[in-house]
């Protein structure tokens, strides 16, 4: 068994944020067009995004909510019928997985299927190389 992977980076998809007086007069933004075709082509998607205060970066929610939209209406096609695998990292050891609480919420809110096996990398900000390998943890 094969499978077709599609690694992103959101820094590579800039969008404004989440407007609907600007989804109104302009549209979907193309780049978040392009990545929720990219979820509607997708079977299952693993999500991986840094804690912030807490909660989801602020990038991650305007993707959010954007890729759930089409045509100026709510749209989920890009999360029913998919499983989603979360993953955080976490800037201290002790720290809570306060942000995939709030991750898992929003996805099977707008209809996506989280598994229950979550991932987090305590002390992110160490766990990795030069080359963005992850170091064996203690």
């Amino acid at each position: 068994m094969s499978a077709a992977v599609t690694v992103i980076d959101l820094k590579d998809y800039p969008i404004p944020l989440y407007d609907a007086d600007l989804e109104a007069k302009q549209g979907m933004p193309s780049q978040a067009k392009r990545l929720r075709q990219l979820m509607v082509g997708s079977d299952a998607i693993i999500i991986a995004s840094p804690e912030y205060n807490a909660s989801i970066s602020a990038v991650l929610k305007n993707v959010l909510d954007w890729t759930s939209r089409s045509d100026g209406n709510y749209s989920p096609d890009a999360y029913e019928g998919k499983k989603f695998a979360i993953m955080s990292d976490l800037p201290v050891r002790e720290a809570e997985l306060r942000s995939l609480v709030h991750l898992r919420a929003i996805i099977e809110a707008i209809g996506g299927d989280v598994i229950q096996k979550q991932v987090s990398v305590p002390n992110a900000n160490k766990a990795f190389d030069a080359k963005a390998n992850l170091k064996a943890l203690p």
